[in-house]
């Protein structure tokens, strides 16, 4: 520790100084406000020295703001003076301490004395590597806002270097708002987009969460991908911007198929991550088919390619830190995607006895992906896509509203070991295995019949069925017999 009892080690890189209470200290002394602002400026030059010393990289002065015109016309001018006497008094010291001098706000609405001050001061420090005094002049966020521009705070370059992190928060907070990236910050996002390397997988995993959930969030994706963040974060799903999709289904190249996946989805975060997700297999299964022709060139087909998303999704995830529910119930909408789901209830009775794992909510998230994804293809080959998946939602409603789960039913294992059949001698007793094949039998059953759903019911069911089910399962068993050979 120093006399003024801080700690060398922590040391901030930034410090930024709102220059206010300069008025209330000349009252409090019976001095004009003027002599406050004079006092002001004299205390500066004990705060850079002292930067200096302390080896503080970069000191903000928030000196005056748009709305500060508001003030007396005497208070405003004797600012501007006191800017203008200060450069021209103290810009040659500076300039021999190695201090760099910088702005921010619009100094073009300043007097023009204060204008050429400020531009010999760039011009004479433009090489100086000590201190970074930013000076924020006629600044004010109020402006930004109403423009709708997200900046950064001096030199975007060194606050990137600060904290790296800053390029992709920008992103986040021009989908979160709706605002522009200040084209000299997005230039340099794109100089020094390579940076993002170095900040922790759970700090970018936090970013990307808050963009994708955000109502911009296909903006969010399209600022990733062009300032060179993606290619960084997520090298698969920029690569899908490279991927053309020449099928009569499709319209856009797979990247900007995802886009448009992404803003037709609710912001839900898992749905998110699946629209996002979901065809990153594409860039890996990809062939074409001479003997078809579509705009001239052979069709391209992805055959395989929910599958190896499923595994690019999950091997993406794990690097990116998601948790382990995230991932899993990521990869499952992403399997699934393209196992199209139509308003028949006895094909959703199919679906849910070939999925048991799907639960109730991650169904309803599967109907939300596929509304997206065929909202991203040709609209003259899917047609009503709203009315057919709201239907789809209706019938599941209904279904689920009876027994659509094993543990739903009213007979449980040892119910069913109890019922046996004697033929000629031979006696069947269902056991084991057995079991789960006769509960897999017994749901499709009450799904389609739910009022079935009974002790008396169900018994005579398996009664009718034990032989069926006992061959199925003795069937079912030899197929893994043959799988492990």
């Amino acid at each position: 520790m120093n006399s003024y009892d801080i700690n060398l080690e922590k040391v901030p890189t930034h410090i930024a100084i709102i220059m206010d209470g300069n008025g209330r200290w000349a009252k409090s002394r019976f001095l004009p406000r003027t002599a406050g602002h004079k006092a002001g400026v004299e205390a500066i030059r004990e705060v850079i020295k002292e930067c200096q010393r302390l080896e503080v990289k970069h000191l903000t002065l928030y000196a005056f703001s748009t709305e500060n015109w508001k003030r007396p016309k005497l208070e405003v001018d004797t600012l501007m003076t006191l800017l203008s006497t200060y450069l021209s008094k103290e810009i040659k010291e500076l300039h021999k301490n190695n201090v760099k001098v910088t702005a921010i706000g619009d100094i073009s609405k300043l007097p023009k004395n204060c204008i050429d001050q400020l531009n010999s001061a760039f011009e004479l420090t433009k090489d100086n590597t000590g201190v970074n005094l930013n000076l924020a002049l006629n600044y004010g966020s109020r402006d930004d806002i109403k423009n709708g521009v997200i900046r950064a705070v001096g030199d975007p370059r060194e606050r990137i270097k600060e904290d790296a992190l800053r390029m992709m928060r920008a992103v986040r907070f021009s989908a979160q708002k709706d605002m522009e990236i200040d084209k000299d910050l997005k230039s340099a996002i794109k100089e020094r987009a390579e940076d993002i390397r170095n900040v922790s997988k759970e700090r970018i995993n936090a970013e990307l969460s808050k963009i994708l959930v955000s109502d911009n969030a296909r903006e969010g994706i399209s600022n990733l991908r062009e300032t060179g963040l993606l290619k960084e974060i997520i090298p698969s799903l920029d690569r899908e911007y490279d991927t053309s999709q020449n099928n009569p289904w499709h319209l856009y190249d797979v990247g900007r198929h995802t886009e448009k996946v992404i803003e037709n989805t609710p912001n839900d975060k898992i749905t998110r991550l699946a629209a996002a997700f979901h065809d990153l297999g594409k860039t890996e299964t990809k062939t074409q088919d001479d003997r078809k022709e579509h705009n001239g060139k052979p069709v391209d087909h992805f055959y395989g390619h929910p599958e190896r998303s499923e595994e690019m999704t999950r091997e993406v995830m794990k690097d990116l830190r998601f948790t382990t529910d995230e991932i899993k119930n990521t990869c499952l909408l992403v399997k699934l995607h393209d196992e199209r789901l139509e308003p028949d209830r006895e094909k959703i009775c199919r679906f849910i006895e070939k999925h048991p794992e799907v639960s109730a909510q991650n169904f309803d998230r599967l109907v939300d992906l596929q509304r997206a994804d065929m909202k991203g293809q040709n609209p003259e080959k899917t047609g009503n896509v709203d009315e057919r998946m709201d239907k789809v939602k209706e019938i599941y409603s209904e279904i689920i509203k009876g027994p659509y789960r094993i543990q739903d039913l009213a007979l449980d294992g040892k119910d069913i070991g109890r019922i046996q059949q004697t033929t000629r001698g031979d006696t069947v007793i269902l056991s084991g295995q057995d079991l789960k094949v006769a509960k897999e039998k017994m749901l499709s059953y009450v799904l389609r019949e739910p009022e079935k759903n009974n002790a008396t019911d169900l018994q005579n069911f398996l009664r009718n069925n034990l032989k069926t089910i006992k061959n199925d399962s003795i069937n079912r068993q030899d197929d893994k017999r043959k799988e492990a050979e």
